[in-house]
Formats: C-alpha cells, sequence, structure tokens
C-alpha cells in the first residue's frame, strides 16, 4: 500500500504546482496558509481512511478464506472471524513434533489394558442421572475418574416421553425410581452396557494422560509459541457415542461435564473421529515412535474452538485397536497458550480499531 502512494506522488508534476503555488504566496499569504491546513488535514484523513479500508479489506478476506473444522457451532461466520486472527501453520508444526518417551510409554499401558478387557466380563454399570443443568437426559456412573457420558437417546429400547419427563423430577424419592428404570434399560443394552464398562476399565490411565506432555515442544517453532504440551482434556469415544473425559482442571466434573454438552450431541460425528477411526495411512499399531512425527500415528485437527469451554484447540485423535477390532477413539485436546487464545487474540483486534474490550458472562438456559 505504502509503495502505491509512493508512485502517486511521484506522478505530481511538482515543478509546475510550485509556478502555480509561489504568485499565491506573494500575494495572499494567510488564504495560502489556510489552505496549506486543509490541504494537510485532508491528505491525513485520506491516508487513514486508506489504512482502516486496508484493515477491514484484510479482515473481510481473511475470515472468508479460513479453513475450519466441521464443527456444529451455529454461529460459523463468529468463529470464522475468530480463528481468521489465529496463526496459520500452528498445526502444520505439530504434524512434525515427535512423541515424548513418557507418553509414549503411557500410551503403551492403555493398550495392555485394552487388550486385557474381557467383553465375557462385563461389570454391571451403575448409572444415574448426571448433576447439572440437563433436564435429567444425560447419565453418568462414579466408578474412577473422569466424567461418563451417556445421553438418553442412546439407549436401546428407547424411554417414552412420559419416561423421560419424569427423570427431569428432582424429587429424591423421583430420581431413585429413575435410577431403577435407567438400570434396567442398560441392562437390556450389552452393546452400551460393554462400552461403559470398557471406558470405566482404561479410566486410571486415561486421567494420567492429563499430567502428561505429549509432543516435544522444545524447538523453535510456532507450536512452541502458541501450543501448550499438555491436553487440556482426554476423552475416549466408542463408536456407539459412549464418551468418557478426563480433565486435570475440574474439580468437580460431574456438575461441569453436566452441564456443558447438550443430551442430543453424538461425539462420533464430531470432525476428529472419523478421520482417525477410518485413516488408512494412520499406523495404528501398538508401538509408537518417537523418531516420527505424531501424526504418523495421530489426525491432527485444524485449530477450532472447543465445545467443552477450553478455547481454541487442536485435536489429536488416534483409534485404539483390541484383537483386530477398532474399539474406539482417544483425542487430546492441546489449548492455545493464554496469551495467544481468543480473548488476547480480540483484545488486540477491538483496540487496533481505539476500542474498548468489556468481559461478560452469559448464562445459558433452556426456555
Amino acid at each position: 500500500m505504502f509503495d502505491i502512494r509512493a508512485d502517486l506522488l511521484k506522478e505530481i508534476p511538482w515543478t509546475k504546482v510550485w509556478d502555480k503555488i509561489l504568485p499565491i504566496l506573494e500575494n495572499q499569504k494567510i488564504a495560502f496558509a489556510f489552505s496549506l491546513i486543509l490541504l494537510l488535514i485532508s491528505i491525513g484523513l485520506g491516508s487513514w481512511y486508506w489504512d482502516r479500508s486496508g484493515e477491514y479489506e484484510s479482515i473481510v478476506r481473511n475470515t472468508l478464506q479460513s479453513e475450519l473444522e466441521a464443527t456444529p457451532q451455529r454461529f460459523k461466520g463468529l468463529e470464522s472471524f475468530l480463528l481468521s486472527n489465529v496463526e496459520p501453520g500452528v498445526d502444520e508444526d505439530l504434524k512434525n513434533r515427535r512423541l515424548k518417551s513418557n507418553f509414549i510409554g503411557a500410551f503403551k499401558s492403555l493398550q495392555t489394558q485394552l487388550n486385557q478387557f474381557d467383553d465375557a466380563q462385563v461389570d454391571e454399570p451403575e448409572l444415574e442421572i448426571a448433576p447439572g443443568e440437563n433436564g435429567g437426559r444425560i447419565f453418568t456412573d462414579r466408578r474412577g475418574p473422569g466424567f461418563l457420558y451417556l445421553s438418553i437417546y442412546l439407549l436401546r429400547p428407547a424411554f417414552t416421553e412420559e419416561e423421560i419427563v419424569s427423570l427431569a423430577n428432582n424429587n429424591r424419592r423421583e430420581r431413585r425410581v429413575a435410577q431403577r428404570m435407567i438400570m434396567e434399560k442398560i441392562g437390556r443394552d450389552p452393546i452400551l452396557r460393554r462400552d461403559v464398562s470398557m471406558s470405566q476399565h482404561l479410566s486410571d490411565t486415561l486421567q494420567d494422560f492429563t499430567r502428561l506432555s505429549i509432543a516435544n515442544l522444545d524447538d523453535e517453532g510456532k507450536a512452541k509459541s502458541f501450543l501448550s504440551d499438555k491436553p487440556a482434556q482426554v476423552y475416549f469415544i466408542t463408536k456407539n457415542g459412549v464418551t468418557r473425559f478426563f480433565s486435570n482442571e475440574n474439580k468437580n466434573p460431574g456438575v461441569y461435564y453436566g452441564s456443558q454438552f447438550p443430551p442430543t450431541i453424538f461425539f462420533p460425528s464430531r470432525p476428529y473421529f472419523w478421520p482417525a477411526y477410518l485413516a488408512k495411512d494412520l499406523d495404528s499399531g501398538s508401538n509408537l515412535s518417537d523418531g516420527e512425527g505424531l501424526s504418523k500415528y495421530f489426525y491432527v485437527s485444524r485449530p477450532y474452538m472447543d465445545l467443552g469451554g477450553n478455547g481454541i484447540v487442536i485435536t489429536l485423535s488416534r483409534r485404539l485397536v483390541a484383537r483386530g477390532v477398532t474399539q474406539g477413539v482417544i483425542c487430546f485436546d492441546l489449548p492455545f497458550l493464554q496469551n495467544q487464545s481468543i480473548k488476547p487474540t480480540l483484545e488486540k483486534r477491538i483496540s487496533s480499531f481505539e476500542g474498548d474490550s468489556v468481559e461478560a458472562e452469559c448464562t445459558i438456559t433452556d426456555a
């Protein structure tokens, strides 16, 4: 843009201009001074307008050209605007990073546990309505760490409308009746019962992952500058939709996750599930290596806004195979650093337009 202005200035015939100005300067000094001031003001305003319109053009262009994950956010335009301000190429740099040895050891332990899981000895799950604002339509358990997410709509046989309404009752007696009804339903669904038991069988090791660094981010690069090397959350998704979440931050995961997700969400529909489940080019063997880039073993998503409330994240996902059958997908959400996430990014953008940032908290409730 500055080059264009310089070229325009070069095209002006300054000698002829000066020949015209000189008589005015000699005879009408006050008028000339006033005209000069107005000229300088107009040049300054024109330059400011040029710069500002260039910024607007850049914002619109970057927003329209943003490549997004196929997330179910309702306001894709807003998401595109936010993510257009994220540094490009962070996910590509991450793909070439090496896995850390302690993470590889933990993953090997997880694979061993999965191989040892016996379908013939599935524990009877003890399900209950999850705490939080979910209308009684999300079920969980209290076995082991993590939060079990089991939507009412996954169970077969299905609940009647009358039964669904009764689950929303907070009366203690009604909740005991509801729990017996839930146990009766899950008892008749051996597939989901197996998935719940399997996720619980792996829960201790999955929780350990929340405290481990995944990739070697010691070397300079965009991944080091923008990403945390520890996951904000870890979760295991079965192809039937049973999901168990793990976080090292939430001291009361039941209340947090019980209100965070709607009961209608089906996690295998998330954009990081099927690329890992079906990928032919990912090494799904049990042995990971620190001699290869992590993209050999994990699907690496683009940056996106996390449904679980962790801001901008990049998800690493990998299918878990036992006895030749894919049992589910394990996911690791790597968050952007606090000084590189949504809030500071928006504050910088607003500040560039001389605006003030105001932080607001919103509570969303069902009508």
